[in-house]
């Protein structure tokens, strides 16, 4: 089964949404991930407010909480969030994730390897994160990984192998 976070979650109903401020008011991150999302994107009945999102989101990031590191990445890489994508500031927060054991912070720095997203395209180093990632976000990359490889490199074997790789993560968060 796919892991959905409250901060993913498109449906919650009244009743959730107290939940979700008493659990972040307790201190729980993932509560708190979720309320600077709310109020980052001015999702339900918040209003936008990034100054209170950050509140929030500073305090799962100081629990060290991985997803934290990656929700920000996700807002610096949002075009309707920012005039200006800051790739190289991303990146660090989607490595802080995955250093944090976060498997979609790896596939996303894997993807920035791939892209050249605030870093010098590097395949290795793609195909090395995608992997560790074990996660659903990365099958779309190492597939392009694998066109990439098969067309440019003539490396068929290591294609196929980078496809199968993928077709495996079909449930992984």
């Amino acid at each position: 089964m796919i892991r959905v976070y409250e901060w993913e979650k498109e449906d919650h109903s009244p009743l959730d949404l107290r939940l979700v401020e008493a659990r972040a008011r307790s201190g729980n991150a993932e509560a708190n991930c979720a309320m600077a999302d709310f109020y980052m994107r001015g999702r339900y009945h918040y209003e936008k407010n990034s100054a209170k999102a950050m509140r929030f989101l500073d305090e799962a990031m100081g629990k060290r909480y991985p997803q934290s590191y990656y929700i920000y990445a996700e807002w610096l890489m949002d075009p309707t969030l920012n005039k200006r994508i800051d790739y190289n500031k991303a990146v660090k927060f989607y490595e802080r994730s995955a250093d944090l054991g976060f498997g979609r912070g790896m596939a996303r720095v894997g993807e920035a390897f791939l892209r050249g997203w605030g870093v010098d395209i590097n395949y290795v180093a793609a195909e090395e994160w995608l992997i560790r990632s074990h996660s659903l976000e990365a099958r779309g990359p190492l597939l392009e990984l694998a066109d990439i490889i098969e067309k440019e490199n003539n490396r068929h074997e290591d294609a196929k192998r980078l496809r199968e790789i993928a077709a495996s993560y079909k449930n992984n968060p």
